[in-house]
């Protein structure tokens, strides 16, 4: 028979305690590395998903040809004049198409237009030029690397860029001054030649707009809006529209109307319906 003394039984008692304790300590350190590991993981996912939301956000709005939280395409001055003093605007950049029929050997491989562009319609697009200057006189120019290459142009400034265009049915030639250039965006799949203002006032006879009843695009103005405070774009547009007197699509406004204009959301904020699953994004990108 074994006896136990009550020294032997009060050591045995300290044992498991400090057994215990020491067990306890060593789940609570692996509870806590589990917190840590768990917050980590579920900060670097949604810094990820915020990461490729301003990813996505930003190569759509590349690919859709610049800021602007809505498009007004295809219309007159007369339009552009009444929607721009709107006080529910912040910003609104105004361009102007003088030919989408560039006639230049190298131009049938890599497509450009020739545009007017305001300050803020340069900016919205992302065309400043990165060296040189925007056109002031007649017959300056700036254009994208791309195109330059395309027309064998150097991107020199001071280089001569003669262009030949069709407006209205007729060929013109002109040689500009390149003044400025850019490089052109991986994401574009067309180039642009932008002229002054000076040159569209010089032409404003033969840049009248005719869009309603020969969709020819010379003459068009294009304007991209950014609207003041937050909430809902489409809402904000139509509030635009309605209190200017126009109407669209998605307003149940048809070509017939006399105030229909061809209006929408921009298509680089297509993808906010993304915005609030990061585990989307993340799929999306794989």
């Amino acid at each position: 028979m074994i006896f136990y003394s009550a020294t032997t039984m009060v050591r045995s008692s300290k044992s498991c305690r400090a057994a215990i304790l020491k067990a306890s300590k060593s789940r609570n350190i692996i509870a806590i590395i589990a917190i840590v590991l768990t917050t980590i993981l579920f900060t670097t996912i949604f810094t990820l998903g915020s990461g490729l939301m301003d990813t996505v956000h930003d190569q759509n709005i590349r690919k859709a040809g610049g800021d602007g939280q809505a498009v007004l395409n295809y219309i007159s001055d007369e339009v552009y004049n009444d929607i721009a003093g709107s006080s529910l605007i912040d910003r609104i950049a105004y361009t102007k198409a003088v030919s989408y029929r560039l006639k230049n050997p190298g131009l049938e491989r890599w497509r450009s237009d020739l545009w007017y562009m305001d300050d803020t319609a340069l900016e919205f697009a992302r065309y400043t030029p990165t060296t040189g200057r925007r056109p002031e006189a007649e017959h300056e120019i700036i254009a994208d690397t791309k195109t330059l290459d395309a027309l064998g142009v150097p991107a020199q400034i001071g280089e001569t860029v003669s262009l030949t265009y069709e407006v209205k049915g007729k060929l013109y030639t002109t040689d500009f001054t390149l003044c400025g250039f850019w490089e052109t965006d991986s994401l574009s799949n067309i180039g642009r030649l932008v002229v002054s203002k000076a040159f569209v006032d010089a032409h404003s006879d033969i840049l009248t707009y005719t869009y309603p009843v020969d969709n020819d695009y010379s003459g068009v103005v294009s304007a991209y809006v950014m609207f003041r405070g937050n909430g809902d774009i489409e809402a904000q547009l139509h509030q635009l529209l309605s209190e200017t007197g126009y109407t669209c699509d998605t307003m149940g406004g048809s070509k017939e109307n006399g105030n229909y204009v061809i209006a929408r959301v921009s298509p680089g904020l297509s993808e906010r319906a993304l915005m609030g699953n990061p585990a989307m994004l993340i799929s999306r990108s794989c």
